[in-house]
This record gives C-alpha cells, sequence and structure tokens, in this order.
C-alpha cells in the first residue's frame, strides 16, 4: 500500500505516515480478523504503559470516539514537547485517515526527535487498528468530482466507485511505477479534494 501526501503547506499524516502500510487492503478486513487486530494493538499498548490507549482497544473494537479520543492524547504529548500541530482532520477521500497541520517553526533537536518518537509509539498502533478494522469510503461530492475528473479522462466508470481503489483500477505490482490509470485517478483526487475542501490541511491519498 503506498500512502502519498499533497500540499503546498508542511503537512503531517504524522500517524499513520509513520506507520508504514496497513497489514490488509483497506475495506476487505473480516470482522473476526479486526477484532484481533485491534485485540493485538491493545497487548502491544499496555507492554510500552500507554494504558488508556490499551483499556480503549481491549474489547476488540475501536469507536470513532476511542480514535479521536487517542489522537487527543497524541496530539497532547507533542503540545508538552512544545510542538503544536493542527487537526486532526478526517480525510474525506478515505474517511479513515486523519490529517495533521506542522507548522513551520516546529522546534527541532535530538531530545525533541526522540520525544516524538515516544508520542507516535502510542499512537501508531490505535492508527494502524483503526484503518485496519474500518472501511474505506469517499465523500458523496467527492465521489462526484473525481468521477466527472475520471470520465473527462476518457476512463469508463461504473457510476459505483465509492473508495481511491475504485477509481484506480486493479491493483499494479507494488514496486512497478503507477500505470497511468492510477496517476490519472491520483492527480483527479488531489485536484478535486483541493477544490472542495480548500482549508484542509492537505490531501492523503492511500491506495
Amino acid at each position: 500500500m503506498i500512502r502519498k501526501l499533497f500540499s503546498s503547506a508542511v503537512v503531517a499524516l504524522v500517524a499513520t505516515a509513520l506507520v508504514g502500510c496497513s497489514a490488509t487492503d483497506p475495506g476487505t478486513t473480516r470482522p473476526e480478523d479486526a477484532r484481533a487486530i485491534v485485540v493485538e494493538a491493545s497487548e502491544h499498548l499496555r507492554e510500552i504503559g500507554a494504558i488508556e490507549n490499551a483499556d480503549a482497544l481491549e474489547d476488540g473494537v475501536i469507536s470513532m470516539d476511542e480514535y479521536l479520543a487517542s489522537a487527543g492524547r497524541y496530539q497532547s504529548c507533542l503540545r508538552e514537547l512544545g510542538i503544536v500541530i493542527g487537526g486532526p482532520d478526517l480525510s474525506p477521500v478515505d474517511n479513515v485517515t486523519l490529517l495533521w497541520a506542522l507548522p513551520d517553526d516546529v522546534a527541532g533537536g535530538e531530545e525533541v526527535a526522540s520525544g516524538s518518537k515516544s508520542c507516535a509509539e502510542q499512537w501508531q498502533p490505535v492508527a494502524g487498528a483503526y484503518l485496519d478494522s474500518h472501511s474505506e469510503r469517499m465523500n458523496d461530492d467527492l465521489q462526484k468530482a473525481v468521477g466527472t475528473c475520471m470520465i473527462a479522462a476518457g476512463y469508463d466508470l461504473s457510476g459505483e466507485e465509492k473508495t481511491v481503489i475504485d477509481f484506480m483500477g486493479p491493483a499494479s505490482n507494488s514496486n512497478a511505477a503507477p500505470t497511468r490509470r492510477q496517476s490519472d485517478a491520483e492527480q483527479c483526487i488531489v485536484t478535486a479534494s483541493q477544490q472542495l475542501y480548500p482549508d484542509l490541511p492537505g490531501v492523503a491519498v492511500v491506495y
């Protein structure tokens, strides 16, 4: 899976960009597998002392409220280091990814970098569990705009496209260059998102 960020500003999809690729393709996880993913994340969090996050995931289910509460704890952890990030905003591209805005004047240094990593270690398992246990779906207005863009680019659509993957078409080898359709769909998604949601810190395209 590839995660790409597009923005004229410095944008951090801080948690999910660091966590890397999901264990499964979006929207294909079976309920029993999703529960196992969440429980495993809870156990890991308890081992590293992130008790509040571990408790939230202990029942094998992670709700949007729990996801956002954990994001708030991550934000607070960074704030204690002097790093104030904007957001989070739920991405209209998939309605599972959180977008964060990272100011240009964030303090640097090894101490901050080390502390930031510690904060991320407590947040990444939650983000990963949520992404792997919830299906993606593009906002309706974005679906329509992307569909119009793809048709204008010469692609035939079924009208049932609801996710990034639907618009991208069959996946290519993960090590191969994107197909022409993937590149065109990506550009349509980015352009439409920037036009429809100009106040968001950026656009995240996951496929």
